[in-house]
């Protein structure tokens, strides 16, 4: 049975429910290692237009799921805060890829908090979906009168920072450096 069956019922942030055993050995086996954050490899699962980004030890530890470049799932099933900063970073900042949430998708309260969070931490370039500047007290008044379940004129794409190329540069130095598993800073030995 093809995963997109499994993760249909995902949605935002640390309102989503834990994914069952069944769902988690299927993306779990089939991930591949494509990076490393902080000591942690970053796992991905692709099938089709879905796209999902993990660290996983013995289960899936945090991950972020994309239809596309559609940010539909974030959680962190951990109390190790930051997981979904980092995988964030990853795919934005490493990867250059841009992620982004149209007018109509909906944000759990945790989501909007996040993402508010972000925009006012200015980690990641994070404009509305011409390219302005959020106004992150704008978007949370947004967020809450559209509660009823109307969409608000707001899409959000987030895309990399300032800081990126340096980023991309200082990883691919150091994986020159990767030698049995373990990073050497500056020279191999």
């Amino acid at each position: 049975m093809r995963a997109r069956e499994f993760l249909k019922e995902i949605d935002f942030a640390h309102a989503l429910v834990d994914l069952t055993s069944s769902q988690q050995d299927i993306v779990i086996q089939n991930s591949n290692v494509i990076g490393n954050f902080n000591n942690r490899d970053i796992n991905y699962f692709h099938d089709g237009d879905i796209n999902i980004y993990s660290f996983i030890g013995d289960t899936i530890d945090a991950l972020i799921f994309l239809q596309g470049n559609v940010l539909h799932a974030m959680k962190n099933y951990t109390d190790n805060n930051g997981l979904v900063y980092a995988l964030m970073h990853y795919i934005v900042d490493i990867q250059g890829k841009t992620i982004m949430l149209r007018p109509s998708d909906a944000l759990t309260k945790d989501g909007i908090i996040w993402m508010v969070s972000q925009i006012h931490r200015k980690g990641f370039n994070i404009t509305d979906q011409d390219g302005g500047e959020i106004a992150p007290e704008q978007l949370k008044k947004e967020w809450d009168s559209a509660i009823d379940g109307a969409a608000g004129p707001t899409g959000i794409v987030i895309s990399e920072s300032t800081r990126a190329h340096t980023l991309r540069e200082n990883e691919n130095s150091m994986m020159k450096y990767d030698m049995f598993g373990l990073y050497c800073k500056g020279q191999v030995r």
